[in-house]
């Protein structure tokens, strides 16, 4: 596996993205019960985040002003 793929499928576990995200675990935990914020893999007990989901997640919510998405016409 080249390293442009193990970068793609790296996984990080809730305490980490909490830190990226500047949020509380448990912020997560009710984001996960109410099916929003990024897409998870639950492993038993564990759950990861791939980085690659995690980092589309951000760039989806990035906005230019209050009102407008950047990209939107007008």
């Amino acid at each position: 596996m080249d390293g442009e793929a193990k970068e793609r499928d790296a996984m990080i576990d809730e305490g980490s993205l909490a830190a990226i995200l500047g949020v509380s675990k448990r912020t997560l935990q009710n984001m996960r019960c109410r099916c929003e914020g990024p897409p998870f893999v639950k492993i038993g007990a564990l759950v990861r985040y791939k980085l690659e989901d995690v980092q589309a997640y951000i760039a989806e919510r990035r906005v230019q002003t209050a009102s407008r998405p950047i990209g939107a016409g007008g």
